[in-house]
């Protein structure tokens, strides 16, 4: 799975449409160099996730409500904000930023700026140093700002979606011009960090390679059709990751010749064009996470997928456990899928 004033040494990356990024360096600790490191700049992990929507306040909500996440902090005409409100959601070290602007201008604006589609940040190292590497790799920056201890920039990633840029050592509670939203913290259904992000392609080889060659990142996992698909539907995708493998951007393509269109392609078509497939969020405890997200959903929160049929977990379970013993009543009952690995 986030643009400035060059200044500041620490600097971090993110994407957009749905966007990502990492701590910045406050908030995270310098990392230093590695020999044989493979990361054209050093990458701390993922600094949150930004959403655009035509509605910030209820979308947020939404997520609060249905992902047990806490309003940490707001940017509105309360702060002083008159072009958008955006409102800063967490859990553990998972933090969504929703969007919305106030105009149609102001949407203009945001697109003209790249940030209508969103974005997402990762914390690094040298800001400066990144961001004259990547623009000495052909990239184009979709957005340039900063103040005082925190420093942002933004490179297109692949359609709508932005790589975000952050640093600095920045103590607020998100990034300038937020202001903290005072109360305790709402009740949390363990969501933890995030884990990858998805985006879809009509060629992974193209723009894995893309990525791969202003970032650094190395080649973690490759899941082709025959790992991944069904009879019905496939995709193939590429993991990369930065040297200590806390953040993994996936790349992926949609496979042919299935029963259903690629799911891949699917998002292709709805997002009319290149975008984020999916975003994995890690918890510790899945059965726990889905209960309270299944009670959510029946009040406005989300709705789980159909579960998979009896016959998928006679097939992979005894793949995972080495033996033929059932898989566990929890798993099916709350439709949790298993990635063979």
């Amino acid at each position: 799975m986030a643009a400035p004033k060059m200044a500041a040494p620490k600097a971090g990356m993110a994407m957009g449409n749905a966007s990502m990024a990492s701590k910045p360096a406050a908030m995270a600790p310098k990392v230093p160099m590695m020999a044989g490191r493979r990361d054209r700049f050093c990458v701390h992990g993922f600094h949150h996730l930004e959403f655009w929507t035509a509605d910030a306040t209820n979308t947020s909500k939404r997520f609060q409500h249905g992902l047990g996440m806490s309003l940490a902090a707001k940017s509105d005409y309360s702060t002083g904000n008159s072009q958008c409100a955006s409102y800063a959601l967490r859990s553990g070290d998972v933090l969504f930023v929703f969007t919305a602007p106030y105009s149609i201008a102001c949407h203009a604006a945001a697109r003209a700026s790249g940030g209508a589609a969103g974005g997402g940040a990762l914390p690094g190292y040298d800001l400066r140093a990144a961001y004259d590497f990547v623009m000495r790799h052909g990239m184009t920056v979709r957005a340039v700002g900063g103040g005082g201890a925190a420093v942002v920039a933004e490179v297109e990633l692949y359609g709508d979606t932005v790589l975000r840029y952050v640093s600095g050592d920045w103590q607020g509670p998100f990034l300038p011009g937020y202001a903290a939203e005072p109360g305790p913290p709402g009740p949390t259904f363990g969501l933890s960090r995030i884990d990858h992000v998805v985006g879809a392609t009509p060629s992974l080889v193209e723009h894995a390679a893309r990525i791969k060659g202003f970032t650094g990142f190395h080649e973690f996992v490759e899941l082709l059709a025959d790992d991944v698909s069904t009879a019905a539907s496939g995709f193939n995708a590429t993991a990369l990751a930065n040297d200590s493998e806390s953040v993994l951007l996936l790349v992926s393509e949609p496979t042919t010749g299935t029963a259903l269109r690629s799911q891949v392609q699917t998002v292709l078509d709805h997002c009319e064009g290149l975008g984020v497939h999916h975003i994995a969020i890690k918890t510790n405890d899945i059965i726990s996470t889905l209960r309270q997200m299944a009670a959510a959903g029946a009040t406005g929160g989300f709705e789980l997928l159909p579960p998979p049929p009896p016959s998928y977990y006679d097939a992979v379970w005894p793949k995972m456990v080495g033996s033929a013993h059932h898989c566990p009543a929890p798993l099916p009952s709350m439709h949790v899928q298993v990635l063979e690995t």
